[in-house]
């Protein structure tokens, strides 16, 4: 049994994507008989602490104000209420090995947790925590904190990396770590191998935080220019974020019709919602591997996404979605009215065999005993 603590300073319901990572992990790690514990950030509503058989998490309060993101003050805040945390709470030879999220925040704590108490630490980075990702949007932020990240990635027993493309950025951030940058996919569950399409208005569904990396701006002048093509539609957005306002407005002012906010739900309702869904469309500017695509793969779901980092992985053309090469509002339109034509009207539905395959590589029971075998392995290094 290993005693693995978990640093993620976003958790459910705080967060996106990377808490639900942790989550699902950790659920399999404690099916697997190892000891949980997660340190993260409270927020109101939540208990500061719940423990129950070999799970344990850690909620501390800090500056963070919203659900759905956190700036780097509130970041660094985290970092020290959690440093304060174990400064005050002496872990030597409670835990076997720290598994750290983002190499920033997590990982500052975890070469904290190394230096202090000799507990070796691996990193799991969700793509825009690596130097030089996303370079318009996070170029500042990269050239602040690069000589930090570096002196993190070093230290640590592995780094894990969601995509080709990013593993390339975090070997050329420390050439001498190529060997310990390792490539491991986030997980599925299939829910549906039989969901058939067939119908008449197609519901479509967007998924993410409403910010610039996501593109949901785009993503309604590819709705826009949907309309112009006459196919009937009912959309559901799913997020919230700083462009909410900008989309309503863009909505109103383009009379688009049927066009729902949802603002920030629990993963539940994101869940539930993806099981009357006809169509994912994700715009995303930049990605690790999107869980929201997985998930929407696990129900049945057809998806039209960017050519982002980690799509290659999971697209097969015609098959499950497509991939535009460009970010271009009337390419994403053509696709949607190409799957309405070809697919949606005559009762497609995923090939069994294609299930199977993906549920073989991407299910979260194998990728979590991936995930031991170098937890066990850090551990063990020590």
């Amino acid at each position: 049994m290993l005693r693995i603590l978990i640093l993620n300073y976003e958790y459910p319901p705080i967060g996106g994507g990377a808490g639900i990572v942790t989550k699902h992990l950790a659920e399999e790690f404690i099916k697997l008989g190892h000891q949980i514990t997660i340190l993260t950030t409270w927020f109101e509503g939540e208990t500061e602490n719940y423990k129950h058989n070999n799970f344990e998490i850690i909620r501390l309060k800090s500056k963070r104000k919203s659900t759905f993101q956190s700036n780097p003050l509130e970041m660094y805040d985290w970092i020290k209420k959690s440093k304060q945390y174990f400064n005050q709470n002496d872990i030597r030879g409670k835990f076997d090995v720290c598994f750290a999220n983002f190499t920033l925040p997590g990982g500052d704590v975890a070469l904290f947790l190394k230096q202090k108490f000799n507990l070796p630490y691996i990193i799991l980075s969700h793509g825009h925590d690596i130097p030089w990702a996303f370079p318009k949007q996070m170029f500042l932020w990269h050239t602040l904190s690069y000589f930090w990240i570096k002196k993190i990635c070093t230290q640590s027993a592995y780094n894990i990396i969601l995509s080709d493309e990013l593993k390339t950025m975090a070997d050329n951030l420390v050439p001498s770590n190529k060997s310990k940058n390792i490539i491991l996919n986030n997980g599925l569950k299939i829910h549906d191998f039989n969901k058939q399409f067939s119908g008449h208005i197609l519901n479509i569904i967007f998924i993410g935080r409403l910010v610039e990396q996501k593109n949901p701006l785009l993503f309604l002048e590819s709705i826009r220019q949907l309309r112009d093509l006459n196919i009937p539609f009912r959309v559901e957005i799913y997020g919230d974020g700083e462009l909410r306002k900008d989309m309503e407005l863009y909505v109103q002012k383009n009379k688009i019709e049927q066009i729902y906010f949802k603002g920030k739900v629990n993963h539940n309702d994101v869940i539930n919602a993806l099981k009357n869904t006809d169509l994912l469309v994700s715009s995303s500017k930049s990605e690790g591997m999107a869980l929201a695509i997985l998930e929407a793969l696990t129900f049945g779901v057809y998806v039209v996404v960017t050519n982002v980092s980690g799509n290659d992985k999971l697209i097969l053309e015609n098959i499950n979605g497509n991939i535009v090469k460009e970010q271009r509002a009337s390419i994403i339109a053509t696709k949607i009215a190409d799957f309405y034509h070809q697919k949606f009207t005559k009762n497609y539905t995923y090939p069994t065999d294609y299930m199977e395959q993906l549920q073989a590589q991407f299910s979260w029971q194998g990728i979590a005993k991936q995930y031991i075998d170098l937890l066990s392995k850090a551990a063990n290094k020590n």
